[in-house]
């Protein structure tokens, strides 16, 4: 099934930007939504850090702003190899559109079943590539949890440096700050 979405392709991915109506469908009518995107259901979804809140803070957004749809929520597809579909294995994006300094903040989450084959990295180079493509984008930034070596790392393999850590207040835990200067 064809979208008239905005989509970014890679070498094994195609990552779907989620505008007004997907992000509805993802909430409302899950099976609509991965009919939409025309890949069967996963078994779990959303993939971690992204429960039912982060989806309806998106969709907000999108609803106050619907031309918004590329700086926030992306869905990462892999490719299906020959006579395997294609299949849904997880999601990222940015918290908004860049800020007045140029900066957007980056995130990613695989489903378990696809970690640890490299679709992080894939899917965070394809949004930075995007991003910097834009020419609104100046720096990107990362937060993630210390212990969350996983995310560190592909922060790390995409050109993103550590920072500084500290305790963030809104969430109410300690953070890691990275950060990827493009120009």
């Amino acid at each position: 099934m064809t979208l008239d979405v905005l989509e970014i392709f890679s070498q094994r991915l195609r990552l779907v930007a989620i505008d007004c109506e997907l992000s509805g469908l993802q909430l409302r009518n899950p099976e609509t939504f991965f009919e939409k995107l025309g890949v069967p259901p996963p078994s779990v979804w959303p993939p971690d850090l992204m429960d039912r809140a982060a989806l309806e803070w998106a969709h907000a957004r999108l609803e106050s702003n619907p031309g918004s749809h590329g700086w926030l929520f992306w869905i990462f597809i892999l490719n299906g190899r020959e006579g395997e579909a294609d299949a849904l294995c997880g999601a990222g994006g940015f918290k908004g559109p860049p800020d007045d300094t140029g900066t957007v903040e980056i995130g990613f989450s695989v489903l378990a079943d696809y970690r640890s084959k490299g679709i992080a990295s894939e899917a965070a180079q394809a949004l930075i590539d995007w991003a910097a493509r834009s020419g609104e984008v100046r720096r990107i930034i990362g937060h993630t949890l210390p212990d969350l070596i996983a995310s560190r790392r592909v922060l790390e393999k995409t050109g993103f440096e550590e920072e500084i850590t500290f305790f963030d207040e809104d969430e109410q835990l300690e953070v890691v700050r990275y950060g990827l200067n493009l120009r």
